[in-house]
């Protein structure tokens, strides 16, 4: 038969196992909780490729009165082995944009009022490509462009990957090819 003495020691290490395992769950939940934002001086930037075409989408966005594009540098980053196989001949234009959109939709998937679209140019002049309607019409986009360098072995060839997410449903960001 047990003593009380025996009882209430047994308690006090429950008690103790019981704070322990709640420490350690503590503990654990703090690692859970994302890192705060890099400060705006440690921003990523795109390639200088990359940089030449959004220039351009700026220029011809500003010439219809609409605000610059807000760069993800982020989608850019992680898309980056996605032009790198395009580049190595890997994978087509296809695959690398579809691995591409769904990064972009995999980041920018806020439940709203949100589209997000994707595109593939290739091109022998970045500062001279062709942007569909959506891009140009869209009052507030976010984009990330990757820009394949010698794209099907070319060296005067580039393949550019855009992926944007738009404002609007779906019906409203289509190609108005008209």
């Amino acid at each position: 038969m047990r003593r009380a003495g025996d009882i209430q020691t047994q308690r006090q290490r429950i008690h103790w196992w019981l704070y322990f395992f709640l420490a350690q769950i503590v503990a654990a939940a703090g690692c859970l909780v994302p890192p705060p934002p890099a400060p705006p001086s440690a921003q990523k930037s795109s390639s200088k490729e990359a940089d030449v075409v959004i220039a351009r989408l700026t220029e011809l966005r500003h010439e219809r009165g609409l605000q610059p594009p807000k760069v993800m540098f982020d989608i850019e980053e992680m898309a980056a082995d996605d032009g790198l196989a395009l580049e190595k001949g890997e994978c087509d234009a296809d695959s690398a944009l579809h691995r591409m959109l769904q990064k972009t939709l995999w980041k920018t998937d806020k439940g709203g009022n949100t589209v997000v679209r994707g595109w593939f140019f290739a091109t022998n002049q970045l500062d001279q490509v062709g942007f569909p309607p959506p891009v140009l019409k869209s009052r507030v986009m976010n984009v990330a462009v990757v820009v394949v360098r010698h794209y099907k072995g070319d060296p005067d060839a580039y393949g550019v990957l855009l992926t944007a997410e738009l404002q609007g449903d779906s019906l409203g960001a289509m190609d108005d090819n008209r």
